[in-house]
């Protein structure tokens, strides 16, 4: 089953996450982008991980939407970063 990650936070695509087809990570959880998408954040002061708010079964895949967590949204805006949402 493959597993599609998808945001509609500027800052974010789904090609950042990784590459999962062996489980779906549950509402709450926290997923982190890809290794060589840190510096890109970094600099703009954004998390590294997005929460998962929503898990939408379909017939060949899974859509796993993810939003800012609320703490490292936080965090991000008391850095100075100026996040979608």
């Amino acid at each position: 089953m493959k597993i599609v990650f998808t945001t509609n936070l500027d800052a974010y695509s789904g090609s950042m996450f990784p590459d999962m087809h062996h489980f779906v990570p549950r509402m709450g959880e926290l997923v982190e982008v890809k290794k060589q998408c840190y510096s890109g954040l970094d600099q703009k002061k954004l998390p590294r991980r997005l929460e998962v708010v929503r898990v939408l079964y379909r017939e060949e895949s899974v859509v796993v939407e993810l939003w800012y967590n609320k703490t490292d949204l936080e965090i991000a805006r008391q850095a100075g970063a100026k996040p979608m949402g």
